[in-house]
């Protein structure tokens, strides 16, 4: 079951955050008062994990008292004005029985909001998991405690049944840290079998663990079935006045650290893509705000044959300024059809050549203005079933980009047919790409170098390897810095 975050007066902030990647990870539940957050909070099926105080609220920590005392383990986030941050910071410190867990943010940084808000989420639910554990450990040896009440010994398979059925990894080495023995669960987080890890040395597995009693931490390790995340417990045993060894008490939180490092991935990707959308739409409509404030001049104090000559160039500026805001909107449109699986393709049957042509054509002042003569090789007859206008988007988006990083070179079409299969090969003698970007410059929002030096939203590949693929085909790249770059457009043939 998801866990719940309750905001309280948020309702554009609730919608924000239902919007996001929050929204299909938490259950985002608004509320418009503090009486209402406290009904929520005490239904233990909302499984409520953080409260968001808006700044509204007016008497934040009284309200975060209250919550407390239904759960101590609840997260608060309380939110305030920026020139109000530091004093309800101060409250909350001089306020007794207010713990770790309240946080004041400033409402107006979203960013900080998003990431304290998975950390303080995370950890309510790692202390309710802990506490789940040590309930059914507690319960567990009370069946044991109640068998010897009853003057019956628990059998050795029964405790051995017990000790393997354990939800948690439980290993007991001796003092040196020698395994003695450690249960089913253990042996999945390690990737191990028992037989291969009963006599190693515990440290053989996690390296620099410190063997103290009550000593808790997380840890990571790369074992054989990948990186894993624990939370460890270490506990002491004691015999006689002196130590028998020690027990050690792993969760295997691997799943959910995995998902809070996707989830910061993609709220840092989402607040990426935020700044340079708003960048690449600012700087058209910056020109073409320019253009109409010229026209506009002009047709108030300039004669009709310079009026006629300068409104025509303002025009013809401010319609290129349109058609890439247009182009902006509609890869954008691309990307949520695409996300939805809502991206439709008519088939038909089309002559490879004269298509690519029409797009050298239609790009013909682009690029003259890179200065990239372009060459295409290819038969005449190779036809094949195909969406044209979506193939026609695949092949402007290589040539512009080719354009962008090859400015100046001269960039080669080669079409070449197979037996089974046809290869659009666009060859540029540019730049070339990091070897590190090439298994990511297909993703959302990723580049080849910086967007502050090459201007674009990062989208053209990812929505070009999508048509491709719907085409049954496949897109790929070789590169090589500073010698240029192919790429690989291979599509089934009629």
């Amino acid at each position: 079951m998801k866990e719940s975050v309750v905001i309280v007066q948020g309702p554009s902030l609730a919608a924000t955050f239902q919007d996001s990647d929050l929204g299909e990870k938490y259950c985002i539940l608004s509320v418009s008062s503090s009486e209402e957050a406290l009904k929520v909070c005490k239904t233990q099926s909302q499984n409520v994990a953080t409260v968001i105080l808006g700044s509204d609220v007016s008497d934040p920590i009284q309200t975060s008292q209250r919550i407390h005392s239904l759960d101590k383990n609840l997260s608060v986030i309380i939110l305030a004005s920026s020139e109000n941050v530091e004093s309800v910071r101060r409250s909350i410190s001089f306020t007794p029985f207010l713990g770790n867990s309240i946080y004041c943010l400033s409402e107006s940084d979203l960013g900080l909001l998003f990431k304290e808000l998975v950390i303080a989420t995370e950890r309510t639910f790692k202390q309710r998991k802990v506490k789940a554990i040590n309930n059914e450990l507690n319960s567990q040896l009370s069946s044991i405690s109640a068998l010897k009440t009853n003057h019956a010994s628990p059998t050795k398979e029964y405790i051995e049944k017990l000790f393997d059925a354990a939800p948690i990894g439980i290993v007991t080495v001796n003092a040196e840290g020698k395994i003695l023995a450690l249960n089913r669960a253990s042996s999945e987080m390690f990737g191990m079998s028992e037989h291969q890890t009963i006599g190693i040395n515990i440290r053989d597995i996690l390296p620099g663990l410190i063997l103290k009693s009550d000593r808790v931490e997380e840890i990571s390790k790369e074992l054989k079935n990948g990186k894993r995340y624990f939370d460890l417990t270490v506990t002491e045993i004691i015999g006689n006045d002196f130590s028998m060894g020690y027990l050690l008490l792993l969760v295997d939180t691997t799943q959910r650290i995995n998902d809070e490092i996707s989830l910061r991935k993609a709220i840092q990707s989402r607040d990426e893509f935020l700044s340079i959308a708003s960048h690449e739409l600012k700087t058209p409509l910056t020109s073409l705000k320019l253009q109409l404030q010229l026209s506009q001049r002009n047709l108030k104090r300039e004669d009709a044959h310079n009026l006629i000559s300068k409104i025509s160039k303002s025009t013809e500026i401010s319609l290129k300024q349109v058609d890439k805001l247009t182009a902006l909107v509609e890869d954008l449109l691309d990307v949520s059809k695409i996300e939805a699986g809502r991206i439709s393709f008519t088939f038909d049957t089309i002559n490879l050549k004269n298509l690519v042509e029409q797009v050298v054509d239609r790009l013909e002042d682009q690029a003259r203005y890179a200065q990239c003569e372009i060459n295409l090789e290819s038969p005449q007859d190779i036809v094949i079933s195909a969406d044209q206008f979506r193939l026609d988007q695949v092949l402007t988006n290589l040539l512009i980009n080719a354009f962008k990083y090859a400015s100046g070179k001269p960039i080669l079409i080669k079409i070449v047919k197979y037996e089974k299969s046809v290869k659009i090969l666009v060859i540029d003698q540019g730049m070339g790409i990091d070897p590190s970007k090439l298994k990511i410059i297909f993703n959302r929002f990723e580049r080849a170098i910086s967007h502050n030096n090459i201007s674009g939203l990062g989208l053209g590949l990812y929505i070009s390897k999508r048509i491709v693929e719907g085409h049954g085909g496949t897109l790929s790249v070789k590169s090589e810095l500073g010698k240029g770059s192919t790429f690989i457009v291979e599509l089934p043939s009629v």
